[in-house]
């Protein structure tokens, strides 16, 4: 059994997604094990995307998971398949498949006749409803994030994660 980590964006809060995200999942083969509201300042955001620091739309990342709640979902792979692989497909990508398509409701080609262009564009195509860390290592310093933003993660949760659990 592995343990991963989910971030329902406030895109997904705000267009009351939750329900039908988390079904999803669980009909992906996950089961919910642990799932918390939590608003993620703008400061913490380059711990939760190290990587996008240096992008140049990074700006857009931070006012997508910023702006609103969002919910951390600890979720449970019953199977021995990697936990990674198994969310990586379930959320997709916005113009291919996975929640991401399912939930996504304008393409970037869309967006753009609608007029949105630059540093617009870039903000609504980072609207793309939920973030997966790549690995235990990502989704345990989230989950460290929380507590430290005063989010109650119990010990257990966080032991299971970081595959101590077991």
């Amino acid at each position: 059994m592995q343990y991963g980590l989910v971030i329902l964006k406030p895109d997904s809060i705000r267009d009351s997604l939750e329900n039908d995200i988390i079904r999803c999942l669980e009909e992906g083969g996950l089961e919910i094990v642990w799932k918390e509201y939590w608003q993620i300042r703008p400061e913490i955001v380059q711990m939760i995307y190290p990587e996008k620091v240096v992008e140049p739309t990074y700006s857009s990342t931070v006012k997508a998971i910023s702006f609103g709640l969002s919910m951390v979902i600890v979720v449970k792979n019953p199977t021995n398949t990697d936990i990674w692989e198994v969310l990586r497909q379930l959320k997709g990508r916005m113009d291919t498949d996975g929640i991401r398509k399912k939930f996504c409701y304008h393409s970037k080609d869309e967006l753009v006749l609608m007029g949105y262009d630059g540093l617009s564009l870039q903000d609504k195509l980072a609207e793309n409803r939920l973030h997966t860390p790549d690995d235990a290592e990502g989704a345990a310093t989230i989950l460290a994030l929380c507590r430290e933003e005063g989010i109650s993660v119990p010990l257990p949760i966080v032991a299971l994660l970081c595959n101590r659990g077991e």
